[in-house]
């Protein structure tokens, strides 16, 4: 016997082992930042990459009059793979009449003091470089008008992302005179004197500074997709030339661009509003935050080296010819053996000392590496001997020793070391198992034993009172449990009962057999008539009981039959049990000749005749005087009232009664007619 497993803990083992893909250096979680450098700067996606974590910030817009408003961030997540290239554009902070890199609009310029310029959008783009492959923008925020020394102050730019941090929407710049407004699905509008760019939207960008009020300014450009509107200047002209009183503030960059700040007469110098964010619904996970970014932009990309964790658990050290299971675990979602098995187990029977290796694969590239040793231990060397070793007769102790194990566990419920009775030759089976290393082993002892046995008569039934002859053979001496010696013996037990005969065989072993008799009752049986006595040709029925099955002595069959005997008659019934057994019984009939004539209880009445009597069912009445009379059955019912008088001259006929004995009864003058009638067919 082979087992699969050990039973100490120093026998098992649990190995984990983590190897990283070819082109890592660490695992884990890592993140690269990149700041802003006024160029398009790449990310080529490690091995073992599946995902990226983007965080992307707008930059602030210039100071001029006013502090420029901040740039906003958008955070995503984006499916990617390796070797895959991300274009990123890191947003540069706005100055004076200068937008910042990437969609920055320029401030407006004026004689006197010029506007900010709005703060350049980061986003990073896939598959290409133009707009349209941006899949996250971070807004850039709106620059601030020009100098405040004038009354009102210079409007500072719009925040980029400043509407709602739920969305993207760019917020409208502050003016001198009146604000922009904030970014919606469309880009916001600035009023129409002094007044701030519009923040821009998810559809448009936003709306430029209104006309000025004067010859002496201009107004603000709308954005565009990813560009913010340049701030107004001393034209009437988007943008507006040299000359003039302080220049607007530019719209910041962003999916659409803020619109630029308008300048005019009396220093309202609006400020840029900022761009939207925006993060394409390929990614998930997106959230925005407004105005969290001064200075210039910059992106952070957060990644985590995909190899799974893998751990090997199982045997270390095997039985010989045993089987076992190994289990691979982590974080991986398949396992390929070395074996050619898929999935997490695999059931080994290894013949040598061998090591297994497994791969896991996780949902990056890179798979993790396993390996695990199994080592063969050999089996013990087991025993089974047998005291005595010759062959024995059915019932004679055997004592069966097993050896070069530790444990031993026999066939046939014996224990080891420890006498049984052997009945019939035998080969028992014993496992031996080592302590130390739980390995079991078998062997096999023959047990010899005499074949001895006597045959006996077969199990058999009698009747309470019978005999049963019972024999014996196949051995050479014999002793019956009733004492008697002899192969062949006749019982008359009273119950059911069990003989026993013990003999000695042909190779002087003693062997025993049994045999029953079964005792079974015989039915008591009765017997009975209807009625003791009856009339000469009348029927009476006999009845039996207390058996299964009848027959009678007169040929007939049945608990119940009829008779018509003329004499006193003593009938005979057998009945026989479902045992088959039976038993007898009689019953007597005594029979009268009840011949009518001048049977009446009264002399008196002798007047009164019957004739035919007896009769087969018609017969006449016949009277000297007037008497009314009742003709009743055996059962005392009424079957006719019997009127004689003069109208029918004193007689009467009665026709078609059944088969029996009637009564005539009737009453005159104080006495009483009782006269028997006896009808048969």
């Amino acid at each position: 016997m082979k087992r699969n497993y050990f039973k100490r803990t120093k026998f098992r083992s649990m190995l984990t082992l983590s190897m990283v893909a070819a082109g890592l250096t660490s695992m884990g979680q890592s993140s690269v930042t990149y700041t802003h450098t006024g160029a398009m700067q790449t990310l080529t996606v490690p091995n073992c990459v599946a995902s990226v974590t983007i965080v992307a910030q707008g930059a602030q817009g210039a100071t001029s009059g006013m502090t420029g408003a901040n740039g906003g961030s958008a955070r995503a997540i984006m499916t990617v793979t390796a070797g895959q290239v991300l274009y990123l554009f890191v947003g540069g902070q706005g100055s004076v009449t200068a937008g910042g890199f990437n969609g920055g609009g320029s401030g407006g310029v004026s004689s006197t003091s010029n506007g900010g310029g709005g703060g350049g959008a980061s986003d990073v783009r896939t598959g290409g470089m133009t707009l349209a492959d941006r899949v996250i923008v971070a807004a850039g925020g709106g620059g601030s008008g020009g100098s405040n020394s004038y009354n009102p102050t210079p409007g500072a730019g719009g925040a980029g992302n400043a509407f709602t941090s739920a969305t993207g929407f760019g917020g409208g710049g502050a003016n001198g005179c009146a604000l922009g407004t904030n970014g919606g699905e469309a880009g916001g509008t600035g009023p129409s004197y002094g007044s701030g760019g519009g923040g821009a939207g998810f559809t448009s960008g936003g709306g430029g500074g209104g006309q000025p009020s004067a010859a002496t300014g201009g107004w603000g450009c709308n954005g565009v997709l990813g560009n913010g509107g340049a701030g107004g200047g001393t034209s009437f002209i988007c943008g507006g030339a040299t000359g003039g009183i302080n220049g607007g503030g530019g719209g910041g960059g962003g999916y659409y661009g803020g619109g630029g700040g308008m300048t005019g007469t009396g220093g309202c110098n609006g400020g840029g509003g900022g761009g939207s964010s925006w993060v394409s619904p390929l990614l998930t996970a997106a959230s925005f935050t407004a105005g969290d970014r001064t200075g210039h932009g910059q992106i952070t990309i957060i990644y985590d080296i995909g190899v799974p964790t893998l751990t090997i658990s199982g045997n270390n050290n095997v039985c010989s010819g045993s089987s076992t299971t190994l289990t691979a675990s982590g974080s991986a979602s398949t396992y390929s053996w070395s074996t050619g098995a898929q999935g997490s187990s695999i059931v080994i029977t290894p013949t040598a000392n061998t090591t297994y290796s497994v791969a896991s694969q996780g949902t990056a590239a890179c798979p993790a590496y396993g390996l695990y040793t199994v080592n063969i231990v050999s089996l013990p060397v087991v025993t089974a001997t047998a005291s005595p070793n010759y062959i024995i007769c059915p019932g004679v102790p055997v004592t069966l020793s097993g050896g070069g194990a530790d444990q031993y566990s026999w066939t046939g419920g014996v224990i080891n070391a420890t006498p049984f009775n052997a009945s019939v030759t035998t080969a028992y089976t014993v496992t031996g198992t080592n302590n130390l290393t739980g390995c079991s082993n078998t062997a096999v002892v023959n047990v010899p034993v005499y074949t001895a046995s006597v045959s006996v008569s077969p199990s058999s039934s009698i009747c309470a009172g019978a005999s049963a002859n019972l024999s014996a053979s196949g051995a050479l001496s014999y002793t019956w449990s009733t004492g008697s010696q002899f192969p062949q013996i006749s019982v008359s037990p009273a119950v059911t009962t069990v003989y026993t005969v013990n003999a000695t065989t042909s190779d002087f072993c003693i062997a025993s057999n049994s045999t029953t008799v079964t005792v079974n009752p015989s039915p008591t049986i009765q017997a009975s008539s209807a009625k003791a006595e009856i009339c000469r040709g009348e029927s009476v029925q006999l009845t039996a009981n207390g058996a299964t099955t009848y027959s009678w002595n007169t040929g007939g069959t049945g608990s119940a039959i009829t008779v018509s005997p003329n004499v006193n008659t003593t009938y005979t019934v057998t009945g026989v049990n479902s045992g088959g057994c039976s038993s007898s019984n009689t019953v007597s009939v005594k029979v009268n000749l009840c011949l009518g004539i001048g049977e009446t209880s009264n002399q008196a009445l002798t007047g009164i005749l019957v004739f035919p009597n007896p009769s087969a069912g018609d017969f006449t009445v016949n009277s000297k005087v007037e008497i009314s009379l009742t003709l009743s059955n055996q059962l005392g019912q009424v079957v006719k009232v019997i009127e004689l008088n003069q109208g029918n001259n004193y007689q009467a006929k009665v026709e078609h009664l059944s088969p029996g004995v009637y009564f005539l009864t009737g009453e005159k003058d104080g006495l009483e007619l009782n006269q028997k009638i006896i009808v048969n067919h």
